[in-house]
């Protein structure tokens, strides 16, 4: 028996022909959810998860490596699952909050449930959490670039719209809040 991958722009779908638990497992790790009118598992693409080839090759590699055959009739994603050439997904974000309470916050989401992550986000100024993601002010955009570096988190392009609107607005307020006055004539040196 064999597992068939087929894909398009917009998602995945999986099929093994009879119920096989290892199968399950892999595919449920993945994040696919099961369509039980058609009878397969399938998998929708979007910026986060994406590219779908990508997802593809990583659904492929992850069955081969459960020991499962695979059937994929793209021959790049047959080559990146056999080869493991792919990008595998990144499930950790930064994200930027566009509607609601914390509107024009930034987001750091990850998926899965990681205690360890949670309590370092938190020690970012002015983080909350506020379900899915711990929030952050748009002004702490260093802190949470920072913290990307260090735990690998992506930045989405709306996130990075709004770390680039606060840092030129940081910059804005460093240059015309300063007011620079002439010590010399306010204090002339003694015999001057």
């Amino acid at each position: 028996l064999v597992a068939e991958i087929i894909y398009d722009e917009h998602h995945i779908e999986a099929f093994f022909p009879e119920r096989n638990d290892s199968f399950r497992k892999v595919i449920k790790e993945l994040g696919y959810k099961w369509a039980p009118t058609e009878l397969l598992w399938y998998l929708m693409i979007n910026k986060l998860n994406g590219p779908a080839i990508e997802r593809a090759a990583e659904t492929g590699n992850k069955l081969l490596a459960a020991g499962l055959p695979i059937r994929v009739y793209d021959p790049e994603v047959r080559r990146k699952a056999i080869e493991g050439d792919y990008e595998p997904e990144c499930k950790r974000w930064v994200m930027a909050r566009v509607k609601g309470e914390y509107e024009g916050w930034l987001a750091i989401y990850w998926k899965g449930y990681d205690d360890d992550l949670y309590r370092a986000a938190k020690r970012i100024a002015g983080a909350r959490w506020s379900s899915p993601s711990m929030v952050v002010p748009a002004e702490n955009y260093e802190e949470v670039l920072d913290f990307a570096a260090m735990y690998g988190l992506k930045i989405s392009e709306k996130a990075t719209e709004i770390i680039a609107a606060a840092r030129e607005l940081k910059e804005k307020a460093l240059v015309t809040g300063v007011k620079v006055r002439d010590l010399q004539q306010e204090n002339p040196t003694p015999g001057g």
